[in-house]
């Protein structure tokens, strides 16, 4: 599962079993981080989870600033409160990405709002799947 953190809104996203497809899940409102941890765990769960991925909004220049020490302490929570592990990954330009994917798909502005952070996580996780994948191959090349 994909997490894109956000003080306002989190987006959520899930992959498939084989790892190879991540699609977008939901949004979920913060109404305080308890509850925002509650209805992760709860999705997690619900999906069969193996693996939650937060991202990491670092800054261009790969410094970590606010927003990335805001992400890192609710990865915390979430990996008090989650069965199964919780890791890092860089989320940068991925918000980017997602607005641009849905101003194509000629989404009305006021739909794009609600969209863009679980579709944001998507990036991100497909991302990180996508990285899993190389490095896979790259050890294979490396065995060879």
């Amino acid at each position: 599962m994909g997490v894109d953190y956000g003080r306002r809104r989190i987006g959520l996203a899930i992959c498939d079993p084989d790892r190879v497809v991540a699609s977008a899940l939901e949004v979920v409102e913060v109404q305080g981080m308890a509850a925002a941890v509650a209805r992760i765990r709860q999705a997690a769960l619900e999906t069969e989870a193996s693996l939650v991925v937060v991202g990491m909004p670092y800054n261009m220049d790969g410094s970590s600033g606010e927003m990335a020490g805001e992400a890192a302490a609710f990865a915390r929570r979430l990996a008090a409160a989650l069965p199964v592990p919780v890791e890092l990954c860089d989320e940068r330009l991925t918000t980017v990405a997602a607005e641009r994917i849905l101003l194509e798909a000629d989404i009305p502005r006021s739909k794009r709002k609600a969209a863009r952070d679980k579709v944001a996580a998507r990036i991100m996780l497909q991302d990180y799947i996508d990285s899993l994948a190389l490095d896979a191959s790259r050890a294979v090349e490396d065995d060879a």
